[in-house]
């Protein structure tokens, strides 16, 4: 079973994901959180890290970027595969967030289909469905 993080501050976009992962053949669990710091908090209480972490890159208090800095700084979550989500295309900034850490940029689709198909990509891409193992 994959598990990961969802961190938006956006309560709809949050069952947006949550509708497009039923979608899938997958097996994954997500936990989702509205900010940057609620998640964290979440991470250090647990002691145990997601498989992976989608992050919304415009979020009210902290920003996506700022919190994808903090991820990469915290130690025990610094390797967890971090991936950033957007409703519009920004080649500078996916290129920018990549350089800082990010494993992935996507650019959200608009249909709970488009973004189930996207995220199943990323999964089949990144993870041995088989095994659950990160590639």
């Amino acid at each position: 079973m994959i598990h990961c993080f969802l961190v938006d501050d956006d309560p709809e976009e949050i069952e947006i994901f949550r509708l497009a992962l039923e979608e899938l053949d997958i097996d994954v669990t997500c936990s989702a959180f509205n900010d940057c710091q609620e998640a964290l908090r979440a991470l250090i209480r647990l002691e145990i890290a997601p498989d992976c972490i989608f992050l919304d890159l415009y979020m009210g208090a902290t920003t996506g970027k700022e919190c994808l800095t903090t991820i990469i700084n915290t130690e025990i979550i610094s390797q967890v595969p971090t991936v950033m989500l957007s409703g519009s295309a920004n080649e500078r900034m996916a290129a920018e967030l990549k350089t800082l850490g990010a494993r992935e940029f996507i650019v959200k689709s608009a249909t709970i289909t488009g973004l189930a198909v996207q995220l199943k990509n990323y999964f089949s891409t990144h993870f041995d469905l088989d095994g659950d193992l990160t590639i």
